[in-house]
């Protein structure tokens, strides 16, 4: 029952893939953009103060696209957190659960800071009142799922590669490495 089970944000530069703990995959993956109009009404459009995801790709050109975190280290940009808390209550919405009432389980990237942790938790915990949270590696996460508690785990993005060392479960840091590499064309 969805309703008693833990929601799974991998939230990247590119992307947020929201799922239910349990599932082989993500229910929802949706662009990690959004656009913010203000007050102003723009011609030919309704009043509506914020575009999430496809919605804010589908005015590109009309609007500022904005994308919260950083593509490298997946930080958060300066003022992006509002942009964020609009990304995750789509996520949520696409579920068709309230944040409220799940707890979630945040994978984080290879290199994260604990700043970066910290804000992303405060987004979770206080803006969306989610009523729990784990924040694990996504290597450790990733090889678990895989059924191995040692592995070696290689994260493709569109403008990073990460190789991590997983042993007995657990990722090790000075076993990650990471490059940075420019996105193809139309990426």
């Amino acid at each position: 029952d969805l309703r008693t089970m833990a929601v799974v944000l991998d939230i990247g530069a590119e992307s947020v893939a929201a799922g239910v703990a349990g599932d082989t995959a993500p229910r929802v993956i949706s662009p990690n953009v959004a656009a913010y109009t203000g007050p102003k009404v723009l011609p030919g459009m309704a009043v509506k103060w914020w575009y999430v995801g496809e919605e804010a790709l589908a005015k590109r050109g009309v609007l500022r696209l904005r994308r919260p975190l950083d593509r490298w280290r997946r930080a958060f940009k300066a003022d992006m957190e509002g942009h964020l808390v609009k990304v995750l209550e789509q996520a949520f919405a696409d579920l068709g659960v309230s944040p409220s009432a799940q707890p979630a389980l945040l994978t984080e990237p290879p290199l994260q800071t604990s700043e970066h942790r910290e804000r992303m938790a405060s987004v979770l915990l206080t803006q969306l009142r989610v009523p729990a949270l784990l924040a694990a590696p996504s290597a450790e996460l990733a090889a678990r799922a895989a059924g191995c508690t040692t592995a070696l785990v290689v994260e493709l993005e569109s403008e990073f590669i990460a190789v991590s060392a997983v042993h007995e479960g657990q990722a090790l840091e000075r076993g990650v490495r990471a490059w940075e590499h420019e996105a193809p064309a139309g990426v």
